[in-house]
């Protein structure tokens, strides 16, 4: 039988959430911008916005990915706890 601890999938889901979090939050192009500006009009300039750009957005889809993770953690503990219960009742026990 498998045992597994809701409340550690639920930890996990939180932290893993956080992280997601800290991605959406990084400033990416940022640090582009001196580079970009002090070069307005040049090859290098435009180079270095869409650089930064594509940059930015595959961080924000990485980001989703792992917030999806994290969702997938947190449902997985919900449906551990749910089945858990009912089973629990169908036999008869007291649920946690």
């Amino acid at each position: 039988m498998t045992e597994v601890d809701p409340e550690a999938l639920t930890s996990a889901s939180t932290s893993v959430n956080e992280v997601a979090a800290t991605l959406r939050d990084i400033d990416v192009a940022g640090p582009f911008a001196p580079l970009q500006e002090s070069l307005v009009g040049s090859q290098t300039s435009q180079g270095t916005l869409w650089l930064s750009t594509r940059l930015a957005a595959a961080v924000l889809v990485y980001a989703d990915e792992v917030g999806a993770l994290g969702s997938a953690i947190g449902d997985t503990a919900q449906q551990w706890r749910s089945t858990d219960d009912g089973v629990r009742r169908r036999l008869g026990q007291v649920p946690r």
